[in-house]
């Protein structure tokens, strides 16, 4: 209170407005109600307390509703009163909010041509202090822009201003523009947006901030769009700010066009910004800009939180349109400051398989869901789950954001909500109300309320206090599944919630479909929680931590994990039994965390030398140079992003180093040293699993269970390994390598025994024998694994099995002999028969029926004993 009371008086009502909102935030009533009560409705007229008990008797019933209130003190004590119910406090609010209005300029939505508010807006200094005291990455990237400003010898005359949804990339960029401004009055900004709101929300932003410039400062600012002015008033001469619209600013991009914009920057210093700066490498914005450089060079600054272009190629051109990062924030940081709020992750399984023809995943490939395949997930089944999982728990997810994948699923889903007695508001293209009406009216909402949208919600909408969000609308696109999730990411110091709920609506799609997951995006400390079982109580993942620093390993590099250890085997997702991995980091990228094993990370290495020496390579080769190597791989999504890490920007991409490891064999072992019950085997075993890799490497705890066992199987066999395994050993001898031995030959011999062997097992066997197999060596000798069975990477022929034979038994036949090669490749035929089973015991009964299995086991186990394999 001593702070205030040194406050200048002119201060006071814009400290009041950022810390209390304006008009005063709904959730803050149980603040304000006190106030209100006590000092604003002695202050008010007869007939307007009359109005007001009016309409709060309305919601009362009892003697209370039928009470008549003659004297205006009777009226007050009536309402001071009252008891603080919900319907109480939005009564009182609405009735503040009506009777204390400012005259300001209004933000509007598309109107008609009548409707338009074409006015000119006059920032005007008041000399007030800014009470919003500036994050540092708000005073970095002030500094930053000065200096770029100043450069005037500089040929990099653009930078990124990368912040999070919620960082304030807005209010930043307006503040700086204003000072500038103020200092400089031939300075002129033209600021382009895409969309009518991110519009609005500028020009607003110009009119707050404005009051703080000194007393006597003025500009004028012009809204340009469909609502507003109209494209011509550009030309005015007396015009500073120009906010517009990407389509009312470049027209049909004519004669008129290039005068427009050649009178408004007229030789004077020019900012241009673009806000969601990730649209700016479209042709459209690339012809605009050409432009406004040949008459000005102006300085130009690019806005995003998400600086990923439709492909990943675009992200060169966007970095050759912005050469320099004015700055660039960690959301991880932010989280801990409580300037964004913690996102915390909830999946809700539809069980909906989605099958894909082969033209719908070449599609896929080239770009997001289509219209046609979108339809699909507008299923009653899916919409009633949807509905259902948001009214048990509809406290916890507050104010919440539905998006649904077209405006019919949007109609329908609003429906449901409205029967389940959920307050509910929809907007689309067709919802027959304006934006902002529809926005205001979620806003104001004092009780859990759903806004349901399809695509009018995901750039330049300001709703802080939304808590959660539900993503029934599945996507590829980094872009938009960062923007549906930044809606909600508003911390409590930025005027949200200190949790956000993000709702992943989950269908089955197979692994190497790459519709992305929340948890895949890098959003800082976010943490997933798990599908509730029979009880009711949360049970959360524990995290799995490095074991070289204790730093816990990102939920999003986990997540990346899981989904390597998936591959596509002839149409269909399979999970191949992984016993052991380490993973060694992982790169940090923006838009996702590739993981690198230590089996992976020389070939990555390798890659990326020759990408920095501008050998360039597609996509579809990067993803052979891995084919060979053991499960998991990296996923071409990984690989597209390193590659094109490595080309925006000259270097290899930052290697974050870990060290996180799980190992069957020995947890088995660890396990067969421990005298448990079952019950505490049980509960040992889930600990391991939570708490360590294994939850990414294996799909289940049962299958992680089984794999266990397994290995105790095999431990109690001492007398053998499997025979892909390599055992270490340097005997006296070495192995001499051969330029060729031709495996296709050997396979051969293979398939037409087995077509025997299994002459009277299932016929399917018989089928799966007939089918295209290949076989190759290693491009490297491979220590760890004499030979391994995968579905090929890349091509035609992805998803197509091959068996790989490592390089090190490429010898002289004397030493490592045919029949020894061809009982190898039979034991990698059976994983041909059986993909991802594993070494079980239906495994080991097809594997025992080649002749002389035993006697090749001994040669295999015993090699190390003859021959140097380390060398």
């Amino acid at each position: 209170m001593e702070a205030l009371a040194r406050r200048a008086d002119e201060d006071l009502p814009v400290l009041a407005e950022v810390a209390l909102g304006a008009p005063p935030r709904a959730k803050l009533m149980d603040h304000l109600i006190d106030p209100m009560r006590e000092q604003w409705l002695p202050t008010l007229g007869a007939q307007d307390l009359a109005e007001i008990v009016n309409l709060v008797q309305h919601g009362l019933t009892g003697d209370a509703r039928d009470e008549v209130l003659r004297t205006t003190q009777e009226r007050v004590d009536f309402l001071r009163a009252r008891r603080r119910t919900d319907n109480f406090k939005a009564v009182l609010r609405r009735e503040f909010i009506a009777r204390n209005k400012d005259r300001r300029p209004v933000l509007t939505t598309s109107a008609p041509q009548s409707e338009r508010d074409a006015s000119e807006w006059r920032i005007t200094g008041a000399g007030a202090t800014d009470p919003r005291e500036p994050y540092p990455h708000q005073r970095e990237a002030w500094s930053a822009m000065d200096a770029l400003l100043d450069d005037d010898a500089s040929d990099d005359r653009g930078g990124l201003l990368i912040l999070p949804t919620g960082a304030g990339k807005t209010y930043t960029m307006v503040r700086w523009l204003l000072q500038r401004m103020s200092k400089d009055a031939d300075l002129t900004v033209l600021w382009i947006a895409d969309r009518q709101e991110l519009v609005e929300q500028a020009a607003w932003t110009f009119v707050e901030v404005g009051r703080s410039l000194p007393l006597g400062v003025e500009r004028t600012l012009r809204r340009i769009h469909s609502g507003a002015n109209v494209a011509t008033t550009l030309a005015s001469e007396a015009l500073d700010i120009a906010v517009v619209t990407r389509q009312s600013l470049r027209g049909k991009f004519d004669a008129g066009t290039r005068k427009r914009i050649q009178k408004f920057v007229g030789g004077r210093r020019t900012i241009v910004v673009i806000d969601e700066a990730h649209h700016a490498i479209a042709p459209t914005y690339a012809q605009v800009l050409t432009l406004l450089d040949d008459l000005c060079q102006p300085m130009l600054v690019g806005l995003t939180a998400t600086p990923w272009p439709s492909g990943y190629g675009g992200t060169m051109e966007l970095r050759q349109r912005f050469p320099r990062v004015l700055a660039k924030v960690d959301p991880a940081e932010l989280v801990r400051s409580g300037v964004l709020a913690r996102p915390v992750h909830h999946s809700v399984e539809t069980a909906q398989r989605v099958e894909l023809s082969d033209e719908e995943r070449t599609q896929l490939g080239k770009g997001d869901l289509t219209a046609d395949l979108l339809r699909r997930f507008d299923v009653a089944r899916r919409n009633d789950l949807i509905v259902e999982t948001w009214s048990n728990r509809r406290e916890e997810w507050g104010k919440t954001l539905v998006f649904a994948v077209n405006i019919a699923h949007a109609d329908h889903l609003g429906r449901l909500f409205e029967e389940q007695g959920a307050p509910t508001l929809v907007v689309h293209t067709r919802s027959g109300r304006a934006r902002g009406e529809v926005l205001d009216e979620f806003r104001e909402a004092t009780q859990p309320t759903v806004l349901v949208s399809v695509g009018m919600l995901t750039e330049g909408v300001d709703l802080p206090d939304a808590r959660t969000v539900f993503l029934a609308r599945p996507t590829t696109s980094r872009i938009l599944l960062r923007q549906m999730i930044g809606r909600v990411l508003r911390g409590p110091r930025a005027g949200g919630e200190a949790l956000a709920h993000i709702v992943d609506v989950r269908d089955k799609w197979d692994e190497d479909v790459d519709v992305l997951r929340p948890i895949e995006i890098p959003l800082g400390t976010g943490q997933p929680e798990p599908p509730r079982g029979e009880t009711d109580g949360l049970h959360r993942l524990p995290r799995i931590v490095d074991e070289a620093s204790g730093v816990d390993v990102p939920e999003d590099v986990v997540a990346r994990v899981l989904r390597a250890c998936v591959e596509r085997h002839r149409g269909s997702s399979t999970v191949p039994m992984v016993r052991s991995l380490r993973l060694t980091g992982f790169y940090r990228l923006d838009e996702l965390s590739p993981p690198v094993f230590d089996h992976t990370q020389r070939r990555y290495e390798a890659l990326v030398e020759s990408e920095v020496a501008g050998n360039h390579v597609s996509v579809a080769k990067a993803m052979e140079s891995f084919e060979d190597l053991p499960i998991p791989r990296p996923l071409r999504r990984d690989v597209e992003a390193v590659l094109d890490f490595v080309r925006s920007q000259g270097v290899a991409p930052p290697l974050e180093p870990l060290q996180v490891m799980v190992d069957v064999r020995a947890i088995a072992a660890d396990l067969a040293d421990r005298a448990m019950s079952p019950l505490d085997q049980h509960a040992w075993l889930k600990e391991r699993f939570e708490t360590s890799l294994a939850r990414a490497v294996y799909p289940s705890f049962q299958a992680f269970d089984e794999a266990v066992h397994q290995a105790l199987f095999a431990l109690a066999s001492p007398g053998r390994i499997d025979p892909e395994d390599v055992r270490p050993g340097s005997g006296g001898e070495k192995l001499v390598a051969v330029a060729e031995r031709d495996l296709s030959v050997l396979l051969d011999r293979v398939r037409t025994r087995a077509q025997e062997l299994v002459a009277d097992e299932d016929p399917v066997y018989r089928d799966l024998l007939g089918t295209r197999l290949d076989i190759g060596w290693t491009r490297d000798v491979d220590r760890t694994a004499f030979a391994r069975w995968a579905p090929r990477m890349a091509g035609r022929r992805r998803g197509e099995p091959k068996i790989w034979v490592s390089s090190m038994l490429r010898v002289d036949p004397a030493q490592v002999p045919d029949g020894v090669l061809e009982y190898l490749i039979w034991h990698e035929v059976v994983h041909h028969l059986l993909p991802g089973q594993g070494h079980d015991a239906g495994f080991r009964r097809l594997e025992a029926l080649w002749p002389e299995s035993a006697s090749h086991d001994y040669f295999l186990d015993t090699l190390g004993e003859r021959f140097d394999l380390t060398a």
